[in-house]
């Protein structure tokens, strides 16, 4: 049997190779035994009233985001807490903004409701929500990672950990201590910082080195993905090949 070789010497039977270790389920107990990930050389920090300003200026320049929200777990029926952290990562620094040090998310509504900067998360259904009504902030320009996975023919809901493992075969650690902790107490603790910069900063790692497969592969993607891929303006739109 032939298979389509582009010119990079890149054919249809190394994508299908590729997309089949990234629907594949990776087990826990495999996950486990993965590198743990990490942030390398990313710098986190902690954002206060005086930094606000030319953060958020630099924020509003990016292409592309890491998005993630902690809020006080709530353990008795009916209880609910508003988002105490929203961290926002950019491929070299992961921004933690509490609600006490900056003692508003409203100053974060250009940033997240910009229908030009891609915020990338998982599982955003309940800080839409939240931010939409507790902040009358709008969540726009998300990408569904998960929808993406589940029409490439991924049977499992996708998940940050999962999507992690299976892109870049790295193990996103989650403590049950940091996760279930007071996110409304300040000061933060070192492992609840750890879990709330790597939270955003590695669903940005894994779409980023997703995207560049995608890239490398783009004459054998469905025709669904590589329109998106477009839209969103990740591929370009003079590379598209006729199929």
């Amino acid at each position: 049997m032939k298979f389509k070789v582009n010119k990079m010497g890149i054919s249809n039977k190394d994508w299908k190779s590729i997309l089949k270790k990234l629907i594949t389920q990776i087990p826990k107990n495999q996950i486990k035994d993965l590198p743990p990930y990490c942030l390398g050389t990313k710098e986190v920090v902690i954002v206060d009233k005086n930094s606000l300003k030319p953060i958020l200026e630099g924020l509003n320049l990016e292409k592309i985001l890491g998005f993630d929200t902690e809020t006080r777990p709530a353990f008795i029926k009916g209880e609910s807490y508003p988002i105490s952290l929203v961290q926002i990562a950019t491929n070299k620094t992961c921004y933690l903004f509490h609600s006490k040090n900056i003692g508003s998310f409203d100053c974060l509504k250009k940033v997240l409701e910009s229908k030009t900067i891609i915020k990338i998360g998982m599982g955003l259904s309940d800080d839409v929500k939240k931010l939409k009504l507790k902040h009358s902030i709008n969540l726009a320009c998300t990408v569904d990672v998960d929808k993406w996975f589940k029409k490439l023919g991924k049977k499992h809901q996708l998940g940050a950990k999962q999507f992690v493992a299976n892109v870049l075969q790295l193990n996103l650690q989650k403590s049950s201590n940091a996760s279930t902790s007071n996110w409304s107490k300040l000061p933060m603790r070192k492992g609840q910082i750890k879990y709330a910069a790597e939270d955003a900063a590695a669903p940005l790692d894994a779409f980023m080195h997703l995207i560049g497969t995608f890239s490398l592969y783009r004459e054998y993607l469905p025709n669904w993905l590589l329109s998106e891929l477009i839209k969103l303006r990740l591929i370009l739109i003079e590379q598209k090949d006729s199929k």
